[in-house]
């Protein structure tokens, strides 16, 4: 290896030029987003976050089979489908055959002790809350415990990999499925320990089941029929995954989403200037507009939209709530305005009806049907457009 890098380290000019093709569209990203990242890096969350985590159970790392149900379930507890999403890497066989390859080779690889080393670490960081100045000088801190598992499981997959390089005599087959087996039976509790609500019959026939095929076959001798199964095995996950499998039909065809694209388009063809729209109560539905070209004030905001909240907290009284990436729950109500913080990613705002004129807002999505009951002497909302449960109503002020 080292003296293959010697070989090519004399062909400079190939180097360089690879390098440069490499980092050129880097710099170029950084450059032109200065002001996002300065802006970002200023937000409370996640600019000034410190995680010390301490909150993931170490059998997480063992959930990953749940990964191919993804497309078929609405995991509704915490972390959801997103948050559960990440690399199948059939933990821990990564550990598995890195210690088979030392027991085989005699070898001592230091990449190999170099990755347990990284998967290591950020598991203690999951599992084991961390004093701030340890989060701090490791930039550990930057990043959510979740989130890390991502990057955990695809050093656990690099391990997988790399340790066959190291394996001599391949596994008998008797091994292979006593390994399959109880990762497969450890991997099915894990989900039901930590998924309760979305667990099954069926789901731990099919975890088990699936596991136990895809673990025989990666440590089967035979390369080519391995290779050819296991991507047929990822290549069925990846094309259930929507819009792949389904399209975004399902979106643009729905009669709200044509409402809204056709008052969209109007305002366009009238060479006006489009309208702000306004979501209420769902939080869940807030991109819905922007979908079809609506722009939304409390669609999710990457960055703070300072000037906007600004005209209804003058004095930033409540700029710590509003500083933030966000997803942003909006409740129209009598009373006066008020922020509310309910997390490091979100915030609420209770909206007085009249406050509607200081971000004029034109129209209102919600999934119910009484915001007419809120209309003031000041400001009439009239809906516009009904398939229940979902409606569009139009925002008038008076004079």
């Amino acid at each position: 290896e080292k003296s293959t890098l010697k070989i090519l380290w004399h062909d400079k000019f190939f180097w360089i030029t690879g390098f440069a093709i490499m980092i050129a569209p880097i710099l170029h990203a950084l450059y032109i987003s200065q002001d996002m990242i300065q802006l970002q890096l200023n937000t409370e969350y996640p600019g000034r976050r410190l995680t010390t985590c301490g909150d993931i159970p170490l059998y997480v790392h063992l959930t990953d089979l749940i990964c191919p149900l993804l497309p078929f379930k609405d995991i509704q507890e915490f972390p959801g489908n997103c948050g559960m999403a990440t690399f199948y890497s059939m933990a821990p066989l990564g550990f598995i055959t890195a210690c088979l390859a030392k027991l085989q080779s005699k070898i001592f690889d230091k990449m190999n002790c170099f990755l347990i080393a990284v998967i290591l670490f950020f598991a203690i960081f999951q599992t084991i809350e961390f004093p701030n100045w340890l989060a701090k000088i490791t930039f550990i801190g930057n990043v959510t415990g979740l989130r890390l598992k991502t990057a955990i499981d695809l050093a656990q997959l690099i391990l997988l990999f790399r340790s066959f390089k190291f394996i001599t005599d391949f596994i008998s087959p008797l091994k292979r499925l006593t390994i399959a087996v109880i990762i497969s039976l450890v991997s099915a509790f894990a989900i039901y320990y930590y998924l309760p609500e979305d667990f099954s019959i069926e789901t731990a026939i099919f975890i088990i089941l699936f596991s136990i095929s895809a673990i025989i076959i990666f440590l089967s001798p035979l390369n080519k029929i391995r290779a050819a199964i296991l991507a047929l095995m990822m290549f069925i996950i990846g094309i259930t995954v929507n819009p792949v499998s389904s399209g975004v039909d399902v979106v643009y065809k729905m009669p709200v989403g044509q409402k809204i694209s056709e008052i969209v388009q109007s305002e366009i063809s009238a060479g006006q200037k489009n309208s702000l729209w306004l979501v209420v109560d769902d939080i869940g539905f807030n991109d819905f507009p922007i979908m079809f070209g609506a722009p939304t004030i409390n669609s999710v905001n990457i960055y703070p939209a300072l000037d906007r909240w600004k005209k209804i907290d003058p004095d930033g009284k409540n700029f710590k709530i509003y500083n933030r990436y966000a997803h942003i729950r909006i409740n129209l109500q009598n009373e006066p305005t008020k922020f509310i913080f309910t997390g490091d990613d979100n915030f609420g705002l209770d909206l007085n009806t009249n406050d509607l004129k200081i971000f004029e807002i034109k129209y209102i999505l919600a999934r119910r049907e009484d915001l007419e009951n809120f209309s003031t002497a000041n400001t009439n909302i009239k809906k516009i457009f009904s398939d229940s449960p979902t409606f569009i109503y139009e925002v008038e002020y008076i004079n």
